[in-house]
């Protein structure tokens, strides 16, 4: 019976939670798990041997055991690199057993893994593919979610041509075996494939596609509070802070957080309207002149300072805008009182942010200070030592004192004689070609 979408993604989280659900094995069993991991040559026909030798259940126990412990928080390089072992060693076992679901779903953890831990993209497309040759042979009605994975992985590559070929076969495969609008499931899912498609044209720089991607993305959603709308606005936005209209991506984005029920600030739905949201407080530092800059953070305080990070992030982009116009001494004091008010209240995190605040004005301030003296200094020393002398075949070096090079830690003074330096220090050589 063909499985639908929805059906093959449970199996991949009920496996997952499977696995993370385990309490830590004993040290015996971890052991022997890794003993038998190094053993695996990832190659069906020998590994078969040893499947046998130590017993189906038993050698899916072991590699299970050492997935695990890659997983653990304090996990190294060398417990994952037994973790990505030992998921090819349960899909190579899945499959001798028959169990073409479960490989695919051990294959699916995989690809997930290598970008999880390591972002290692190509080991991911690796797998992808793997997953994709499997999903042809044995589970066709799952071969969107393989040429989806296979997107994203193309996508961190830079290869972005192939990413949207892959993500419109997802499309068009998944269309085939479920309607977009079926239910909330598949509206999720297709609208997850359909955001990507626009942030990937984004992405590489083709804003007209992007466009009317998304012109097309908000008319199949239509005016309904769904997964369809919410995700297009998403995509409208993302546009928008792209073309650089910020107000009109403002409202693209208070609209997609209006439909959004959960009221989690962690939630999927919920952080990707944060996403966009702080791409517009950061892509409005540099662009916009002040008064511009000003005004478009404030509005995102007071109009979606409820959404995840926007009032940081939006009293970030006012301090740093201050600070750039050279408001130094009213930011230093501003940063100053917020230290106070939360050394006061005990909020350790307020204090953390109030002393990172604090570090930038501090750091500006001090660098100026050091432009002046060295403005200063100069102003003192004689011309010859910051310049080359005016009159031809003259060594640049004429006229600084021994004071001078020891200072800019030169070992032994140039004597004026000289036709040039004994040897040329990094230093010497910002001021002068060696």
């Amino acid at each position: 019976m063909i499985k639908t979408l929805a059906g093959m993604f449970g199996l991949g989280i009920a496996a997952a939670a499977g696995i993370l659900g385990q309490v830590s094995a004993p040290p015996a069993l971890l052991d022997d798990g890794r003993h038998f991991v190094a053993q695996l040559r990832l190659e069906p026909n020998a590994d078969d041997v040893l499947f046998q030798a130590t017993g189906l259940d038993r050698s899916n126990q072991l590699m299970e055991t050492v997935v695990h412990a890659g997983l653990d928080g304090d996990a190294t390089l060398d417990d994952w690199a037994n973790l990505h072992r030992a998921l090819a060693g349960q899909a190579e076992l899945a499959t001798e057993r028959g169990n073409f679901g479960g490989a695919i779903v051990y294959l699916t953890m995989q690809e997930a893994y290598y970008n999880a831990l390591e972002s290692a993209s190509d080991a991911a497309l690796k797998t992808a593919m793997l997953l994709l040759d499997m999903e042809k042979r044995h589970q066709p009605e799952a071969l969107s979610t393989g040429y989806g994975a296979m997107g994203d992985d193309l996508r961190k590559l830079g290869r972005g041509d192939e990413a949207l070929e892959a993500y419109r076969e997802a499309q068009r495969l998944g269309a085939a075996f479920a309607e977009p609008t079926a239910n909330a499931q598949s509206q999720g899912w297709f609208a997850t494939l359909w955001l990507k498609i626009v942030e990937t044209q984004i992405q590489f720089e083709n804003l007209d596609a992007a466009r009317k991607e998304t012109d097309r993305f908000l008319a199949a959603a239509g005016t309904g509070a769904n997964g369809l709308r919410l995700r297009a606005l998403i995509a409208s936005a993302d546009v928008l802070v792209a073309e650089g209209h910020y107000s009109a991506a403002i409202d693209a984005v208070k609209q997609a957080h209006a439909l959004v029920n959960d009221r989690d600030p962690m939630s999927s739905l919920n952080l990707e309207v944060s996403n966009v949201a702080g791409a517009i407080v950061s892509a409005t530092l540099g662009p916009l002149d002040y008064e511009q800059a000003m005004a478009t953070a404030k509005r995102m305080q007071a109009e979606l300072g409820d959404v995840f990070l926007v009032e940081p992030l939006a009293q970030a982009s006012l301090l740093v805008r201050r600070r750039l116009a050279g408001d130094l001494d009213g930011v230093l004091r501003q940063l100053t009182g917020d230290l106070e008010q939360s050394r006061a209240a005990g909020d350790k995190f307020g204090q953390i942010q109030a002393w990172e605040g604090l570090a930038a004005p501090i750091r500006d301030s001090t660098a100026g200070t050091i432009r002046l003296q060295r403005s200063n200094r100069r102003s003192i020393l004689p011309a010859p030592c910051f310049r080359r002398a005016a009159s031809p075949g003259a060594p640049p070096w004429q006229g600084c004192t021994s004071a001078f090079w020891t200072s800019w830690d030169r070992p032994t003074p140039t004597p004026a004689s000289s036709a040039k330096p004994p040897s040329c220090s990094r230093k010497w050589s910002r001021n002068w070609p060696c």
